[in-house]
């Protein structure tokens, strides 16, 4: 099978077109095409010479240029590479190591301590720290320079999996998802097509490379050899002037960054003229901060929609963010089927609803996900050929594809369906409400009864009646939140979603029903 078919295929083309161009910026030093691939191959090398193929490799870091690089070695080697979420604690990274059980650990030097108390339970894995390594690991540099450049061929076959990212775990325990190379280079493409990327582009990536969005974004740019210049980690300062001196074009983002970034003080005072995309997903932009983002950026966002079991399902392209006409309802939506991509509205028995009516949305195409590691079943999800994603929506008569609500995040109260994103919707155009999460809470009547949690505006000093009684206002009564409780910021899971499971845990804790 030819390696063109493969994720590797696309740093071993952009050296050989590109050699000089720079590939990656990263901490003040420029990375070409050339270097970024030598070392890719001199790492593929040390990691083919005493691993069979698909052992996994795993990585424990945030971004960095050996990140990218440990990228490229799996893919070219024919490992899985398995992304750790330096945010986890010992014993859930110990947890997923478990199941997964990778032949190689790379890891930043910041976390030793973590790694020490991790490879007691894994005698056999071959430690590599990127920085100063402790005796019991060996240095990162030191294996790559006993390599060469020269790399044999090597066997990797477009269905063999490219990588195993484990899912936040908004559900239960993290589950590990495999993804192939067809269906991350599938992906890719798509997302070359969806952002309009080209190889003059200069990309700014800020999320974390952990988490299957910037991969994908990381990848897709890739397909055109575009410059990345790659941040450790989001800051609303850094990135307004990466923007601003390195003439980005475009970045990755989440709504909630957006948010950031705009207030930043003195955010209006960065040039950020070059930028031509703002790429947002983890949730759709609401109106407000849309209309702010277009005021401050221009007509220039791209939302995708997207899981890590299929990556990029939908786009909703920048002309069709329509603020002011007969199109401003489909702002709504999480935009239309990108390339390769087929999406159906099921009943609970796996019919067709109809155009408008509320289901679950399920989704096929290439970039799907080929199941779970291990023991872990993809049965619920996966069903004759279609991956069934546990959003609820519909479709209208030009296959815009509207969200509503997770199923999980459906809260029954009083035997009425409530949509949270609906209540939170309306609590968000309250001019003193700067971010909002609603779950549903045992209650002893009701069920579950509607609870909001709300981020003030600064200097706002609104209280939780006027925000009940403003909601009532908005949408019917029965919607609205039975209490509203004011927090300093809502926690985030590494998408930039809000993770409403920390939100419900203390409210559902000792229940026999679990939400």
């Amino acid at each position: 099978m030819p390696l063109s078919s493969t994720l590797g295929a696309l740093f071993e083309r952009n050296a050989r077109l590109y050699p000089r161009r720079s590939a990656v910026s990263y901490n003040g030093r420029e990375y070409t095409h050339a270097d970024i691939a030598a070392r890719m191959h001199r790492l593929a090398s040390a990691l083919r010479s005493s691993l069979p193929n698909q052992a996994r490799v795993s990585i424990l870091s945030q971004n960095s240029i050996e990140y990218i690089e440990t990228m490229g070695a799996a893919y070219l080697s024919g490992s899985i590479l398995v992304t750790l979420n330096w945010r986890l604690a010992v014993d859930e990274l110990s947890r997923i190591l478990a199941d997964c059980e990778p032949a190689v650990l790379l890891f930043e030097e910041q976390y030793i301590e973590t790694v020490d108390r991790l490879r007691a339970a894994r005698p056999g894995m071959r430690l590599i720290c990127v920085g100063e390594a402790p005796e019991w690991a060996e240095a990162y540099e030191d294996v790559l320079t006993s390599e060469s450049t020269g790399f044999p061929a090597t066997a990797v076959s477009p269905d063999d999996t490219a990588c195993l990212i484990y899912t936040s775990g908004t559900t239960g325990v993290p589950k590990g998802v495999m993804l192939s190379h067809r269906g991350l280079l599938a992906g890719a493409l798509a997302n070359c097509i969806n952002t309009n990327a080209k190889t003059i582009d200069r990309v700014l990536i800020t999320m974390p490379l952990f988490h299957v969005g910037a991969t994908i974004m990381y990848l897709g740019y890739s397909v055109v050899g575009a410059r990345t210049v790659l941040h450790r980690r989001f800051d609303a300062v850094q990135s307004l002037a990466a923007i601003r001196d390195e003439k980005i074009t475009q970045i990755h983002t989440a709504p909630t960054m957006i948010h950031q970034l705009l207030s930043v003080d003195g955010s209006e005072t960065y040039d950020t003229s070059s930028l031509t995309n703002i790429v947002y997903s983890s949730s759709p932009m609401l109106d407000d901060l849309l209309r702010r983002g277009v005021g401050r950026f221009g007509p220039i966002f791209t939302q995708i929609y997207g899981m890590t079991e299929y990556v990029g399902a939908t786009c909703l392209q920048p002309y069709q963010h329509v603020l002011d006409s007969e199109g401003a309802g489909r702002l709504a939506s999480a935009g239309q089927p990108s390339q390769d991509t087929f999406v159906r509205i099921v009943d609970a028995e796996g019919n067709d609803c109809e155009t408008g009516d509320i289901g679950e949305i399920a989704v096929s195409g290439t970039s799907m996900m080929q199941g779970y590691w291990g023991a872990a079943s993809a049965k619920s999800i996966l069903r004759n050929g279609w991956l069934h994603t546990g959003d609820l929506g519909y479709i209208d008569d030009e296959s815009f594809v509207f969200i509503v609500d997770r199923k999980k995040d459906m809260i029954v109260s009083g035997g009425e369906n409530i949509y949270s994103r609906e209540v939170e919707s309306a609590i968000l155009t309250h001019p003193d409400v700067a971010e909002v999460s609603v779950i549903g809470v045992p209650d002893q009547r009701w069920g579950e009864a509607v609870k909001a949690f709300v981020v003030r505006r600064s200097g706002a000093e609104v209280s939780a009646d006027e925000i009940i009684a403003f909601c009532k206002s908005k949408i019917a009564s029965y919607k609205k939140p039975r209490s509203v409780e004011f927090v300093d910021a809502l926690p985030q899971l590494p998408s930039g979603k809000v993770d409403k499971k920390m939100l419900r845990q203390p409210f559902w804790e000792g229940q026999k029903r679990q939400i």
